[in-house]
């Protein structure tokens, strides 16, 4: 892993074992493997991306809708059959669809995309971005 890269993403759920299995299919896919599941968080590890950890969220000290944090995180997917097989599978799971996959141009990138949400209503976006896209330019166009 490499200098600045992010070592780990901690998610607060509201129901840990729905997460779980949730999580588990996904970041299995994306080449992560659980390494830890214990009564206080559940953890996976990818040497390239570093960890993913959920524990169980404190509904008494629960963020109102408005409070600022996350807005989405992104996974880097090997390919756009990738996107659209995990596509697929969210789709016979019943999980929220909040956008099909597909090439999306953001200021000087283009990348291929899907965008859904865990059951906890946090978004996830996949993304296929192919090895020869430019660096990102600064532009009134880009879309964080």
């Amino acid at each position: 892993m490499g200098l600045g890269a992010v070592m780990h993403l901690a998610l607060k759920v509201s129901d840990r074992p729905r997460s779980e299995v949730f999580y588990d299919w996904i970041l299995t896919a994306l080449g992560y493997t659980c390494v830890a599941q214990t009564n206080r968080y559940t953890m996976w590890w990818s040497a390239q991306a570093g960890a993913i950890t959920l524990s169980d969220a404190d509904p008494l000290h629960a963020a109102s809708d408005n409070t600022p944090g996350l807005h989405h995180f992104a996974l880097a997917a090997e390919s756009a059959q990738q996107v659209d097989r995990i596509y697929q599978r969210l789709q016979v799971i019943g999980a929220q669809i909040l956008q099909t996959p597909q090439t999306v141009a953001n200021g000087s990138m283009t990348y291929y995309s899907l965008l859904f949400a865990d059951p906890d209503g946090l978004r996830l976006e996949l993304v296929y971005m192919p090895a020869n896209t430019p660096l990102p330019q600064v532009s009134t166009h880009f879309n964080p």
